[in-house]
C-alpha cells in the first residue's frame, strides 16, 4: 500500500532526480542542498496554476464526486498551516495574514508567527502559533460550482496561452 501511494505521487522519480543533482554538485551541506532543491520543485509546480488554465480534479477522498471534473483556474492562495498556541487547534491561514514574530523577511516551517489582518475570523487576530507546513489552494470554477482545492488534487489539462500568472497570495476574483 505504501509503495503504491509513493509511486502514485511520483516520489521515486523526485528522489532519483534530487540524488542525481546532489551527486553532481557534491555540496558541503547535503541537507541544505536537498531542502533548496525540493523548495524549487514545489515553486515550479505552483507556478503552473495560472488564471484561465484548465485543470482536472483527482485524488479526492472525501468529496469523490469531484474526481474527473474539469474546470478553469480562477485564482490561487498560498497558505500556511499554523498550530495555534493555547489549545486553539490548527488552522489554514493565508500568508498575507501571518507576521513572523522574529521579524524575518521569509517564512519557514517551524517559525513562530502571529495572525494579523483577519477580516472574517477576527478572533484569530494577534494569536500566536507555529508553522507546520505550507499549502497552495487553487480556486477552480467547476460544473458543480466554485471550489478551493489543494494543488495536489489538480492536474493541468490545458494551459491557457493568454492566461495571466497569479501572484502568490492573491485571491480569486
Amino acid at each position: 500500500m505504501a509503495i503504491e501511494y509513493l509511486r502514485s505521487k511520483g516520489v521515486p522519480d523526485l528522489i532519483d532526480e534530487a540524488v542525481k543533482k546532489l551527486l553532481k554538485a557534491q555540496p558541503n551541506d547535503a541537507a541544505q542542498f536537498l531542502l533548496r532543491h525540493f523548495q524549487e520543485v514545489v515553486e515550479k509546480k505552483k507556478a503552473v496554476f495560472v488564471k484561465g488554465a484548465h485543470v482536472e480534479v483527482h485524488g479526492m477522498l472525501v468529496d469523490q464526486a469531484l474526481n474527473g471534473q474539469v474546470g478553469k483556474v480562477a485564482g490561487r492562495q498560498d497558505d500556511a498551516v499554523v498550530k495555534l498556541d493555547g489549545g486553539l487547534g490548527t488552522r489554514h491561514v493565508a500568508i498575507s495574514n501571518i507576521r513572523n514574530t522574529a521579524n524575518k523577511t521569509s517564512l519557514e516551517v517551524g517559525d513562530t508567527v502571529q495572525i494579523v489582518g483577519m477580516e472574517l475570523d477576527t478572533a484569530l487576530n494577534s494569536k500566536i502559533g507555529r508553522i507546520l507546513e505550507f499549502v497552495t489552494k487553487v480556486f477552480v470554477s467547476l460544473p458543480s460550482g466554485h471550489r478551493a482545492l489543494h494543488a495536489d488534487n489538480l492536474i493541468i489539462v490545458e494551459s491557457s496561452s493568454d492566461a495571466a500568472p497569479i501572484t502568490p497570495g492573491a485571491t480569486a476574483e
